[in-house]
């Protein structure tokens, strides 16, 4: 019934939480018997939680600030692995493959006096994660050399490598645009900004027509959501 009545009273207190009101039920994670009952478990005091149970009348604000108070004496612990990604958090990543300068499986060990051999660890290698800045669209510029007969004057032009479209603007840069305006909420013209910062101009109006391109064979999706939505 005291403990009821306790709860019933933090509860209409304006300071009262949740992880408070649990922490009066159950009492801190990281409480241990010597921390909480001290000396008590020699019968010098009585134990902790009759000291912070307050007594009828009592001001219900001088308990509350109490428990304040001991709240904030806890020591504060921060997260384990906070503000730190491994290697399995970039899974579209490219892995490369380091081999080592002088060693190969299944060499001398090279350690002066050492009779073994060296091999290599399966599934086991040393992870480095760098992370380098690159500009959300990228611009290559390929130069075809060309030659010209000096007699008839035909003009030969090299063939460009493969992989290289004919488009301008493939389908890769019509969907990074739309990642970043309707997915991301960057503006038009801020990616204009941020483009034009790199050396690679990319006007509002190409921008448009590129997501536009790209979303021409959508429209037949694009109707039926229409119709969908109008249900």
């Amino acid at each position: 019934m005291g403990t009821l009545a306790r709860i019933t009273a933090e509860r209409e207190t304006k300071e009262t939480t949740l992880a408070r009101l649990r922490r009066i039920l159950f009492g801190a994670p990281t409480e241990s018997t010597v921390n909480v009952l001290g000396e008590a478990e020699k019968g010098d005091t009585p134990p902790a939680d009759t000291a912070a149970r307050p007594a009828e009348g009592d001001d219900e604000k001088a308990a509350g600030e109490a428990t304040s108070d001991a709240t904030l004496a806890e020591p504060s612990k921060k997260r384990p692995g906070h503000g730190r990604n491994g290697a399995a958090d970039y899974p579209q990543a490219p892995y490369i493959a380091v081999p080592h300068a002088t060693l190969r499986h299944g060499d001398p060990c090279p350690v002066a006096g050492c009779a073994g051999r060296v091999y290599g660890q399966r599934g086991e290698p040393a992870v480095l994660v760098r992370i380098s800045g690159v500009a959300p669209l990228l611009a290559k510029v390929y130069e075809l050399e060309r030659l010209r007969c000096g007699l008839c004057g035909t003009l030969f032009t090299a063939d460009p490598p493969l992989g290289v479209g004919k488009v301008k603007y493939d389908d890769s840069a019509a969907a990074m645009i739309a990642l970043l305006k309707y997915g991301c909420g960057l503006p038009f013209h801020r990616i204009e900004r941020l483009e034009q910062g790199l050396a690679i101009p990319m006007p509002v109006g190409t921008q448009w027509g590129v997501v536009a391109a790209a979303a021409v064979p959508l429209i037949p999706v694009f109707d039926e959501l229409l119709r969908q939505a109008a249900q």
